[in-house]
């Protein structure tokens, strides 16, 4: 996880900035001995943190910045001649925030980066307060410009994810959506191809538009009849595939005589072949998807409007007109 690991270096980096910087301080050894432990500190949180089970808790990595600005506090308390220096360090903690939790996490880090602010204040006067309300201010742009950034950028990436596996025509899964359901079967899933009968001549004698209407209804009639569990893909032009989990073939065969009734109330005028096959240990589903394919040219090959079925211990069979 990505959080986890920016955390880690969110410790590691203000260890070293806490050292770097009081490196060029005149320091006493009290303040030496403050910094040096809290240091440590958060060395040792750091090397805690690898025993954390964060994909359980994502939600737990706010306590990386939470670690800083307690840090940062105690050396305000404890080492005052050097602590100013360091307020320039919580703005850091609102960048881990931003990039890795929800805009809210922004603002419930906010009385906690106050009370570290104050604390590093060596001196009050009437415009501390004015101060700390522009840090507030300047703190909660970055947090929430950066939660609200990435929360905009995720959405795009899981609709880029999705549009990546749909069909843009159908709204069905597309090739490359099959691919990586077909690598996930297992002895025993079932495929079926589907094609529709002369759709070259609906095509040529209605046009591409009515065409591609054709196509939508299909799709739309295969989604409402298959079961729950099955995946339904457009494979390429008029082609589609059933891909049915655990199914015998005469499973098979009831799926697609649902998606026949289906169809031809809906669009008697044209009708569909299918072929089907089983993955099995001696067929992987490559193999079987391939079976399935020789199975439907046997259909279309016996008069279209029918099945075949790609299994030794199924009959072949055909729907009749």
């Amino acid at each position: 996880m990505a959080a986890p690991a920016f955390g880690r270096g969110l410790l590691v980096a203000t260890a070293f900035a806490m050292l770097a910087g009081s490196a060029f301080l005149s320091l006493d050894s009290h303040s030496w001995a403050v910094v040096g432990t809290l240091s440590a500190v958060l060395l040792g949180a750091c090397a805690a943190s690898l025993r954390v089970p964060w994909q359980r808790h994502p939600a737990a990595s706010i306590a990386f910045p939470l670690t800083v600005l307690a840090a940062l506090g105690v050396v305000g308390l404890m080492a005052q001649d050097v602590s100013v220096a360091f307020a320039s360090l919580i703005p850091v903690c609102f960048v881990f925030t931003g990039l890795f939790h929800r805009a809210r996490a922004t603002l419930a880090l906010v009385p906690f980066a106050v009370a570290a602010y104050l604390s590093l204040m060596t001196v009050f006067r009437a415009t501390t307060w004015v101060r700390v309300a522009i840090a507030v201010f300047t703190w909660l742009v970055i947090g929430q410009v950066l939660s609200l950034t990435v929360a905009h950028l995720r959405r795009l990436t899981r609709r880029l994810e999705v549009d990546a596996r749909t069909d843009p025509l159908t709204r069905l899964a597309n090739r490359r959506a099959l691919s990586e359901q077909l690598e996930a079967l297992e002895p025993g899933d079932a495929v079926a191809i589907l094609d529709l009968d002369h759709f070259k001549q609906i095509n040529d004698a209605c046009g591409h538009t009515a065409g591609d209407a054709v196509l939508k209804e299909f799709a739309r009639t295969l989604e409402l009849a298959v079961r729950r569990r099955d995946f339904v893909a457009r494979y390429g032009g008029e082609e589609f595939v059933i891909v049915c989990p655990q199914s015998s073939a005469l499973q098979v065969l009831d799926v697609l005589a649902v998606v026949r009734e289906d169809w031809t109330g809906r669009h008697g005028g044209v009708t569909f072949s299918a072929g089907v096959s089983r993955v099995t240990t001696d067929l992987p589903p490559a193999a079987a998807l391939a079976a399935a394919d020789v199975a439907l040219y046997q259909a279309k090959q016996a008069g279209r409007d029918g099945v075949r079925v790609h299994d030794v211990a199924t009959p072949a069979s055909r729907w009749r007109n």
